[in-house]
């Protein structure tokens, strides 16, 4: 499939009041980057100071510029037939061009994308997404810099899709199947192309009788009869594991973390482990920098391994909820001797339900 890769860098957010002055396009062909457009664009007034510190753009790069109309003909040409344009935030691109180009075209949107391969990320940016795949941006808020940064973005999220599972992809199929946007002309040609390489099987159907609605309860029942006879009741955890975590943590200096002992850390810690093990509740309070996350997810990491007993860890904010899956946790399975899992659970509002994604799947 061919696709134009989008950027602008305008005066102002209102496509009514405000001017493009850059406008930076990437040509992608066959899930390749074949070629770049890069323009400056000519206007009658002055750059204000903020837009010119932010963008690096002068008053005397856009003197000599082509003019709107002859830098939307530069652009058309270049896109070359193509009239599915590609933008990070499609809407504000959208709004500036769509008046302009001569004639309609269809926009999909990174972020859409983003939201579907990395659902669990916070932020949505494209600051925020590219490291994720190891991309740099050459030049932030800069049309051609940009673009680029979007093309290698949607080119690396594509990949993604290819770990996604048959049957997710099925469902995927049905829900695109009578919408006509981009996004689902996308959906359906790589769907395609996944599905190819699975071999040849029938896919359970997603009828409405009582098995599938109970399927997953069913799943919870058993794993909970299973691991209610794999529980130790009676495990402890010693105080002196929780003593050499910190004094072997201590030592540690490998270019990205080092530590020095908190007595405060070490005695939460203990506490922590003992309230696990004699089954009593505990209360802390404890002031900034005392490494609370780490103080109560050793002691719950090793209890959890050692008596077969899971441990949830509630959190009051989701601030703190992505700090403990996302740094604390990774750090403690890089140190700890224990190998343990970890997934994070969200409030109900955060998932589908069940009986109405049924319901949208069966009524496509």
């Amino acid at each position: 499939m061919k696709y134009i890769v989008i950027d602008l860098e305008t005066t102002g957010l209102d496509a009514e009041n405000c001017q493009i002055i850059e406008i930076g396009a990437v040509k992608i062909e066959d899930n390749q980057i074949t070629d770049t457009f890069q323009t400056f664009v000519h206007i009658d007034e002055e750059l204000s100071f903020e837009i010119s510190d932010l963008t690096g753009i002068t008053d005397e790069d856009l003197i000599f510029a082509p003019t709107k109309d002859e830098a939307i003909a530069m652009l058309w040409q270049f896109a070359d037939g193509c009239t599915t344009f590609i933008a990070h935030n499609a809407d504000f691109e959208s709004s500036f061009l769509d008046k302009l180009l001569p004639q309609p075209i269809d926009w999909l949107d990174t972020m859409d994308i983003a939201k579907i391969v990395k659902p669990m990320e916070k932020y949505f940016r494209l600051s925020a997404l590219l490291p994720i795949y190891g991309l740099i941006n050459e030049g932030a808020h800069r049309a051609i810099h940009d673009a680029v940064a979007t093309a290698k973005l949607f080119l690396a999220m594509l990949k993604d899709f290819d770990e996604f599972d048959r049957d997710l992809w099925m469902k995927f199929l049905q829900l695109a199947n009578n919408v006509e946007c981009p996004l689902s002309q996308l959906i359906k040609a790589k769907g395609q192309e996944v599905l190819s390489h699975f071999p040849a099987k029938t896919i359970r159907g997603f009828d409405t009788d009582d098995s599938y609605l109970n399927f997953q309860g069913d799943i919870l029942t058993n794993n909970a009869e299973a691991n209610e006879n794999d529980i130790n009741w009676n495990w402890q955890l010693k105080p002196q594991r929780i003593t050499d975590f910190f004094n072997n943590l201590t030592t540690v200096n490998d270019g990205e973390n080092s530590f020095e002992a908190r007595p405060q850390q070490i005695e939460m810690s203990k506490m922590v482990g003992d309230a696990l093990s004699e089954h009593y509740a505990l209360l802390i309070e404890a002031g900034t920098g005392t490494g609370k996350s780490l103080a109560y997810l050793l002691p719950a990491a090793i209890y959890a391994k050692g008596s077969g007993m899971p441990v949830f860890i509630s959190t009051n904010t989701i601030n703190l909820q992505e700090q403990l899956i996302k740094k604390d946790i990774p750090l403690l399975k890089k140190y700890l001797d224990e190998d343990f899992s970890a997934v994070i659970v969200k409030g109900r509002s955060n998932y589908i339900c069940n009986r109405k994604w049924h319901n949208a799947v069966n009524s496509c």
